[in-house]
């Protein structure tokens, strides 16, 4: 059974502001998550890439997931499984990122589509889904602000943070989004499928509860974390990803992940 699930995310910046935020959490919360319980982001590769029209930048990744997978997994996976491949085509605004678990083979497979528009987030197909994908869809809506969330911590909460250079927040109420002079929205579409006997609901529900935690961390993490990277360009961003490749590299090889 194929999972279709859009999340749609408002965030207060324009399409342009939101590309470095994205980069700079993403790098900045790699080297958070290395190091704890056996987990780690192995960076592969982080190059140009072109394919007819298409250009971007090609990233590959594995995630080392220690401790975080869940027992209903964990039980049957040997500790050499406990990983996951990330392969990313960002083409900005435009970006798709493969995932796979290579120890599941053919058995697991989630593809997650994702398109950044100034807009009001009422698209109603931003990611030009098939009228099958169209069909199973289920959107949701992601909320940094009132969104229940089990690690909420005082230094990402948008409800007491305030961004100084542009003079933004905190973000308050159920309609924040609404008093916002600037606002873009994340349009993320889950495309997963799951072939294991038995286990098949409960790891969609599971992959389903992951993707919302994560999305809501990183976007969390973006808006907390814009007086540190709003005035960066892409030249800036570009350095600082190189040296957090060198520092994951670091800590990696002390965990023998490379």
């Amino acid at each position: 059974m194929v999972v279709v699930i859009e999340f749609r995310i408002p965030m207060p910046m324009t399409v342009s502001e939101y590309q470095i935020g994205q980069l700079y959490s993403i790098a900045e919360m790699s080297k958070e998550s290395s190091g704890k319980n056996g987990e780690g982001v192995e960076i592969i590769a982080n190059e140009p890439f072109q394919k007819g029209d298409e250009k971007g930048q090609f990233t590959s990744k594995i995630y080392h997931i220690g401790k975080s997978l869940p027992k209903i997994m964990s039980s049957f996976l040997p500790s050499g499984a406990l990983n996951v491949h990330e392969e990313a085509w960002n083409a900005y605004p435009y970006c798709k990122t493969s995932i796979n678990a290579p120890f599941l083979g053919d058995k697991f497979s989630a593809t997650i589509l994702s398109m950044y528009k100034d807009d009001d987030g009422t698209c109603p197909n931003a990611l030009n889904l098939s009228k099958e994908h169209l069909a199973k869809r289920k959107i949701i809506k992601l909320d940094i602000v009132n969104d229940e969330f089990p690690t909420k911590k005082k230094e990402n909460d948008p409800s007491i943070h305030k961004c100084t250079k542009r003079d933004i927040g905190p973000l308050t109420g159920k309609l924040w989004e609404k008093n916002q002079p600037t606002i873009m929205w994340c349009y993320k579409v889950c495309i997963m499928e799951c072939k294991i006997w038995g286990l098949q609901n409960a790891i969609e529900a599971k992959f389903v509860e992951v993707e919302c935690e994560v999305f809501l961390k990183l976007h969390r993490k973006i808006y907390c974390s814009m007086d540190d990277w709003i005035d960066m360009d892409m030249n800036a961003i570009t350095e600082m990803e190189k040296n957090t490749a060198k520092q994951l590299e670091q800590i990696n090889k002390g965990k023998g992940f490379s």
